[in-house]
């Protein structure tokens, strides 16, 4: 365009359609460049080494977003050196209550993907820290935020703090700076009969295989064998986060503080070891209830007696009618993370998972850990 010269014989408005040709173009340019850049900025994982922020991980670095932080108290350890060496994260080693740590994480950032935990001897550890992280995040410049939420229950307390923190981060513009932000509500997660917070909860013993079954698995949980509640995989949430992360960041559309609720099946202890046992030839599973008593024996301290009410309350009141109503609507669907299914007027969304599926792979990516030679043929 500029090559043209400018002589006489062109007139005024040919000399303005050239002007606005480079202008479109140098626009076009810049935006370009800007979106290029957008992409190579880091992206913080609060709970990287975790089930969600794994989960999440592995789906930002599918989806070519290789710039990927977390926070570990040990960089050594298991976990923080997998995704390390098999993702690239840059691991930041220290607490998430040590401020100037979680600012030089934040620096930079793109975007945040939040999961904050439960603190039981600390009773409002968790709000604050939770708190602090999403202030420092509007402080260091970051886009996006999706914070792992939850339903209010209006009868436990420190459940009722991630409802809390979804509040604060919807907080009025003027408060807040974040150009796009998300919640993902979620039910009970499948993992948890498993495994939770460095804890066994399974009981695992070996068959003499007479009748074709290698090993027996206990399963346990503060709700009967035959008590439905929603369920679904802990991954599922950091996919959903994820996902959003990954949309806003390639296209630029933001989240405008959208709620999405995470949907797994409405389904019993019972039936759960009855897909197992499907599943797996060589695998007997059986469920037991244990009841507030059996919680507050096992499980010391308040720790154990807030726990115990939890089940109590939710056994007594169903504070999940939401999670609940929400499968029913996509009850008999496939649809994947990408699927969100508007199913009230609410700003929510319903992100629906095939239950069996997610709960499958959990399970078989934990017991192939282990190498137990009973489990090789779902691997097969």
């Amino acid at each position: 365009i500029l090559a043209v010269p400018m002589t006489n014989k062109v007139s005024s408005r040919d000399r303005l359609r050239r002007v606005l040709a480079l202008v479109v173009f140098c626009s076009a340019y810049v935006l370009c460049v800007h979106w290029a850049l957008r992409l190579q900025h880091p992206i913080l994982i609060i709970g990287g080494t975790g089930e969600q922020g794994l989960s999440a991980i592995e789906y930002l670095h599918a989806h070519g977003l290789y710039n990927l932080r977390t926070i570990s108290r040990n960089k050594s350890s298991t976990a923080a050196l997998e995704v390390q060496e098999k993702y690239g994260v840059e691991v930041f080693e220290g607490d998430y209550l040590n401020a100037g740590l979680v600012r030089n994480a934040l620096r930079g950032c793109s975007a945040l993907f939040l999961v904050t935990f439960t603190d039981f001897d600390h009773e409002n550890r968790e709000e604050n820290v939770g708190t602090m992280i999403m202030d420092m995040a509007a402080q260091q410049g970051v886009w996006h935020v999706s914070l792992s939420s939850g339903d209010r229950t209006g009868v436990v307390e420190w459940l009722d703090v991630k409802h809390r923190l979804e509040k604060n981060l919807f907080k009025p513009r003027q408060q807040r700076s974040f150009a796009s932000s998300s919640a993902i509500r979620s039910g009970f997660f499948f993992d948890n009969l498993f495994f939770k917070g460095g804890q066994q909860r399974y009981f695992m013993e070996d068959l003499d295989g007479a009748d074709g079954k290698m090993g027996h698995l206990h399963l346990y949980s503060g709700f009967p064998g035959d008590f439905s509640v929603p369920m679904h995989a802990a991954g599922d949430v950091g996919m959903v986060a994820a996902s959003h992360i990954t949309s806003f960041l390639y296209t630029g559309v933001p989240w405008e503080q959208k709620v999405v609720r995470v949907i797994g099946d409405v389904i019993s202890g019972n039936e759960i070891c009855n897909r197992i046992e499907e599943s797996v030839a060589t695998l007997k599973c059986s469920y037991h209830f244990l009841d507030t008593t059996d919680i507050e024996s096992m499980i010391e301290g308040s720790k154990g007696k807030r726990i115990a009410s939890l089940f109590q309350h939710a056994r007594e009141l169903r504070w999940w009618e939401k999670q609940t109503a929400a499968a029913a609507v996509i009850k008999g669907t496939t649809a994947d993370v990408h699927s969100g299914r508007s199913y009230n007027n609410n700003n929510e969304d319903i992100a629906p998972f095939n239950h069996f599926q997610v709960q499958i792979r959990t399970f078989q990516v934990w017991f192939l850990s282990k190498s137990s030679e009973w489990f090789l043929p779902l691997a097969q």
